[in-house]
């Protein structure tokens, strides 16, 4: 379709009309590459970066466990610190109820 175009008198529309084609080959492929993290589905397609993205596998899963500990500790983290606040609020009751019953008896004790 383009040949027939150029062919009337407009030869650059031709070429706009293929560097539009590979625009949105390029286009194409970096939307895939984005929206699946990858470049290619094989070592081949990495071209030069293959060998970096080979050593950068244990690397890689390093950080995924330490992700995941980090993940888990926090859970644990997290628990303590409800029970931290249970106790303190349980202590602050027992202060209370403490205090009252003291003044109650009658005790002239102060806290």
């Amino acid at each position: 379709m383009s040949g027939a175009i150029s062919g009337i008198g407009f030869p650059e529309l031709g070429q706009l009309t293929a560097g539009l084609t590979l625009l949105k080959k390029n286009f194409d492929t970096l939307t895939e590459q984005a929206s699946s993290g990858m470049i290619s589905n094989t070592y081949a397609g990495l071209n030069g970066t293959a060998s970096v993205a080979l050593s950068l596998g244990p690397q890689i899963d390093s950080l995924t466990t330490a992700q995941s500990n980090i993940a888990a500790a926090r859970a644990r983290m997290m628990l303590l610190i409800e029970y931290l606040h249970f106790i303190k609020f349980a202590l602050l009751y027992a202060t209370v109820i403490t205090h009252t019953s003291y003044r109650k008896r009658g005790d002239s004790t102060t806290a």
